[in-house]
């Protein structure tokens, strides 16, 4: 499922073996119910800077909920550490868009249910961010010795 399914990277997806593509909205329930129909797996991945925290939260979780009742097989979560949980819920380590993915991550490994396989694919930042000049990921020379660091806590 896509906003646009006219988009260049949306094209790139429809050109691979097996892959169509829908367009509708994953904050749509008629949306999802008809997209997950027919299909044997899915890989549903929420773009939490665009809808907050909060609606990813609530739609992640109602999206794995309607991809059960559709017959999906297998979901995969696309998912980011539950970083607030990891850093012993210090505050300054709070990054909203990492701990909306992680909350509803771990919430779908907790459900038991034998209809439905479900995985989490967790990633990080985005490469492009750790190479390209002028990001807050730039690698730095540091008392001569190259170092990489993601600006948390600041």
């Amino acid at each position: 499922m896509t906003r646009n399914p006219e988009g260049r990277r949306a094209k790139e997806l429809a050109a691979l073996p097996g892959v169509e593509l829908f367009k509708g909205s994953f904050a749509n329930e008629v949306d999802l119910t008809n997209g997950f129909k027919g299909c044997d797996g899915a890989y549903v991945n929420i773009d939490g800077f665009n809808c907050g925290e909060k609606a990813e939260i609530f739609w992640g979780m109602r999206a794995y909920e309607i991809a059960l009742d559709a017959g999906i097989k297998f979901y995969v979560w696309g998912n980011l550490d539950y970083t607030l949980k990891k850093a012993n819920w210090d505050p300054k380590f709070r990054c909203g868009h990492y701990d909306g993915k992680g909350r509803v991550g771990e919430w779908i490994l907790q459900q038991p249910n034998s209809k439905m396989g479900a995985a989490l694919f967790t990633t990080g930042p985005y490469i492009d961010m750790t190479l390209a000049p002028l990001t807050l990921m730039t690698p730095r020379v540091i008392d001569g010795v190259v170092t990489w660091s993601v600006p948390l806590g600041k």
